[in-house]
């Protein structure tokens, strides 16, 4: 109830403070929103560079080097995305 009435009383200048604070927290929203999705990105690729990892453990040959090769490069792009926060 007390919000109403505030927002009753309130003048121009409390809305352009209103407005100001609303752009403020979008940023703020829009900024942990990409966080998140390249924190998700980094998880997926270490699933699965891991997952490759296991593959080549269990073939022998030029297969399994290819699988290790293409591992060790997935992780290393999951920790770069991690560090860089790109």
């Amino acid at each position: 109830m007390e919000s109403i009435t505030t927002a009753i009383a309130s003048g121009p200048d409390d809305w352009k403070r209103g407005v100001a604070r609303q752009g403020d927290l979008v940023g703020l929203a829009d900024n942990a929103g990409r966080q998140a999705n390249l924190l998700q990105l980094a998880v997926m690729l270490a699933a699965l560079s891991f997952s490759m990892a296991s593959l080549a453990t269990i073939r022998r040959g030029v297969s399994a080097t290819y699988l290790t090769v293409a591992a060790t490069g997935l992780l290393s792009a999951a920790v770069v995305s991690i560090v860089a926060g790109v």
